[in-house]
């Protein structure tokens, strides 16, 4: 169902089952994530939209870094290095220890988008 509001264009609705999703004790796979996060960043306000999908799954969920690491992966394939960069630095902020997953995630980001200089 998520998958098919995504092929519609309808992110926000995908988005919202998502975490319907998970409040009723289903795991998301890191690839269903990524595939609503592009979509999302394929709407209006994108960024407006990302944050909310991130900050309504913080709120649902004890933060940690596969959380954060999930949206930096989606953020990198929707083509957002600076949005994958600043889910980094909030993760930092919130006291969690990237690992070497959010690492590669980041570098992935940049080089997917061209940006190696970022990179370094």
């Amino acid at each position: 169902m998520i998958r098919g509001f995504n092929i519609l264009n309808r992110a926000d609705i995908a988005a919202r089952l998502l975490i319907e999703l998970q409040e009723k004790g289903h795991t998301p796979t890191r690839s269903l994530f990524r595939a609503v996060i592009c979509r999302l960043c394929d709407m209006d306000n994108a960024e407006k939209q990302f944050l909310k999908l991130l900050e309504l799954q913080l709120s649902h969920q004890e933060p940690n870094c596969q959380v954060y690491n999930f949206f930096i992966d989606g953020a990198g394939h929707a083509k957002k290095p600076e949005l994958a960069r600043e889910v980094f630095e909030m993760m930092v902020r919130s006291g969690i220890v990237p690992n070497l997953s959010s690492d590669i995630l980041m570098l992935q980001s940049y080089l997917k988008n061209e940006k190696s200089r970022c990179s370094i």
